[in-house]
């Protein structure tokens, strides 16, 4: 036999531990994969057909797929136009993250500075700007995480609340 030519489809025995713990759906949809194989035979017109006809299937599934994302972001994107002005937000909670990590940085450099040399000049400039900038920042990042937890959390209850009613 050659390596273009398709081997025989000879009947299996399923059995084993390996087998058994699989699920029966599996199992089952293999089989009808090994059915329609066998049945194409060892002709390889028949074979190239049953390909043509599964690629068709899953370009067909795809374009469903992605007709049904675009209907579903356009149904979104209409139903919230506050989305942009809640995009805007979370890149600024973003933001303030990372100048609180620059902080906390700054924080840590001038306690190394003054246990390591004695000078306190980092950290004292960093305590100047304690009460008037770190403080509020880290205000901002706590309440904006509550809010938008909180949007979220009413966004879910909403959704399964409409879905009931239907």
């Amino acid at each position: 036999m050659s390596a273009l030519t398709p081997r025989p489809c000879r009947p299996t025995t399923l059995g084993g531990a390996s087998v058994t713990r699989a699920p029966q759906a599996w199992i089952e949809k293999r089989a009808r994969c090994w059915e329609t194989v066998c049945k194409a035979g060892s002709d390889e017109q028949d074979l190239d057909k049953l390909l043509q006809e599964d690629l068709r299937r899953l370009q067909s599934r795809r374009e469903q797929d992605l007709r049904s994302v675009r209907s579903d972001q356009g149904s979104t994107d209409a139903d919230e136009p506050s989305s942009s002005l809640k995009e805007l937000v979370d890149k600024a909670l973003i933001a303030d993250f990372f100048f609180i990590l620059f902080a906390l940085g700054w924080l840590g450099a001038g306690v190394g500075l003054k246990s390591a040399t004695g000078v306190t000049g980092l950290l004292d400039a960093w305590l100047a700007l304690w009460q008037w900038v770190f403080q509020p920042a880290i205000g901002v990042l706590m309440l904006g995480a509550l809010v938008s937890g909180g949007i979220g959390w009413l966004r879910e209850n909403e959704g399964k609340n409409e879905g009931k009613k239907r």
